[in-house]
Formats: C-alpha cells, sequence, structure tokens
C-alpha cells in the first residue's frame, strides 16, 4: 500500500508503516522512519497529514492492542523524521471497534 498525502509519502508494509518525510527527501536521502512500535496482531489502514513546516502525524488501527477491539493510534513526527514521543490512541471512545483513521 501507497499514499501519497500533501509532500507525504507513506508506505505500509505488511504490518509495519514507514513515513518518508518528502518527496524531494524522499531522492535524496531516503530517509526511513518506522510509526509503529506495536507489532502484534494487525495494524493497518495508514493515513497520514504533514504540516506548512514538515512535522507530521502518521494514524493507523491497531487490533487487540487495547484489548479485543480496534483502536485508532497515532505517533507524531517532527520534520526530520524524529519521533515526538510514544504513539499513543486517538481514540477516546474504547467500546466496539474504532476503525479507519
Amino acid at each position: 500500500m501507497k499514499s501519497i498525502i500533501s509532500n507525504l509519502v507513506l508506505f505500509a508494509c505488511g504490518f509495519l508503516l514507514w513515513p518518508l518525510s518528502s518527496q524531494a527527501q524522499l531522492i535524496t536521502t531516503g530517509m526511513e522512519t518506522q510509526a509503529n512500535t506495536t507489532t502484534a496482531n494487525s495494524q493497518q489502514w495508514p493515513a497520514a497529514a504533514m504540516d506548512a513546516n514538515g512535522n507530521f502525524v502518521v494514524a493507523w488501527e491497531s487490533y487487540g492492542q487495547e484489548g479485543t477491539t480496534y483502536g485508532i493510534y497515532c505517533q507524531r513526527f517532527d520534520n526530520t523524521g524524529t519521533p515526538l514521543g510514544a504513539e499513543f490512541r486517538a481514540n477516546t471512545t474504547t467500546n466496539n471497534d474504532q476503525r479507519f483513521p
């Protein structure tokens, strides 16, 4: 799966998500960063957004990370691809599945 969002190129390979910060950096440096730290079960349906400064966030659905259902998780990055904090659960509702960020 490959998605292009503004200047952000996002690859999802199996259960791992790698954002590449921009098309220019992809060509010149090939910077690669894994977004999710949890790899058990299924992480899928990535989505991403980038601000004007090149900082970006990647979101995905993760199965079983918060019990026995799907939840939405995110990871923030600065414009160099360095994670800002740890991945976090985006949804506050945990009853039933929370899917498709």
